[in-house]
């Protein structure tokens, strides 16, 4: 069956995450991600949820610090 779901919301969401993030370091991340998905057919909405894992690396980050993050 098709799902849908609201895209736009967890990209707001994402968005001001990582808008929260130093500039100038590195992180590992998790992100726990929840979402609502509508199916097409019958209508039900459920929701679901991930946990994504994220290398993080500031544009400002020395790169020492990218290097050590990235292979790590």
């Amino acid at each position: 069956s098709q799902h849908n779901f609201d895209v736009a919301a967890c990209k707001e969401s994402f968005e001001q995450f990582i808008k929260s993030l130093p500039s100038d370091d590195c992180r590992f991340v998790a992100y726990h991600l929840d979402f609502e998905v509508c199916d097409e057919q019958s209508g039900v909405k459920t929701v679901r949820s991930k946990i994504i894992f994220i290398l993080y690396t500031g544009e400002k980050a020395p790169v020492k610090n990218k290097m050590l993050y990235s292979t790590s």
